[in-house]
């Protein structure tokens, strides 16, 4: 359950800039049949199999949370709960690594999260190693739930694919740390 005492304003203050900007930008666009029907936004026409999509407000429940505990075998940070419960997105890139968050689509988190991992991460989380972004195409950003916490607050770590996932390297203290150091690169 979430303890509504933490500020996790920077992890809205920081998606909402990230979105704001795509929009000024001209908006986000992706393959059409990927696309929730929900997330269209048909006010812009694109053509050659793409559309343009809006990121709308996170459907996330407590229900679909605890399945994700329960598929990734350790509980999920506060700030990190906070982050589903924002928007449902195609494409979120942040920082200078270029992470690239795991989408999160309607009715559809916990579906996506197991289809990326099985299919590229099979082997992390048997190591405590709780994958949620990629990091540009050489990597993946994850909690690190080997050092327990009483909150489940992991710090963040990167595993390179070069040496099979196999050397973690520090990134942040916490999923909250990271988007303080999104927000500072702006």
């Amino acid at each position: 359950m979430m303890n509504t005492l933490q500020d996790f304003s920077i992890i809205k203050l920081v998606v909402d800039k990230y979105f704001d900007l795509l929009e000024e930008k001209g908006g986000n666009f992706y393959m059409s049949e990927f696309i929730p029907e929900v997330m269209l936004d048909r006010s812009k026409e694109y053509d050659e199999g793409y559309s343009y999509w809006l990121p709308v407000k996170s459907t996330v429940s407590e229900k679909d949370v605890i399945d994700m505990e329960v598929f990734l075998g350790h509980p999920l940070p506060e700030s990190f709960i906070f982050f589903l419960r924002q928007r449902h997105f195609m494409e979120l890139q942040l920082g200078s690594h270029a992470i690239n968050f795991f989408s999160i689509l309607p009715g559809e988190v916990l579906s996506k999260f197991k289809e990326i991992i099985e299919m590229l991460y099979w082997n992390l989380l048997e190591r405590n190693y709780l994958p949620f972004a990629h990091v540009s195409d050489w990597g993946v950003l994850c909690f690190d739930a080997n050092l327990k916490s009483p909150t489940n607050d992991y710090s963040v770590i990167i595993l390179d694919h070069e040496d099979g996932y196999n050397k973690p390297t520090f990134y942040a203290r916490s999923f909250k740390d990271m988007f303080n150091e999104f927000n500072a690169l702006d």
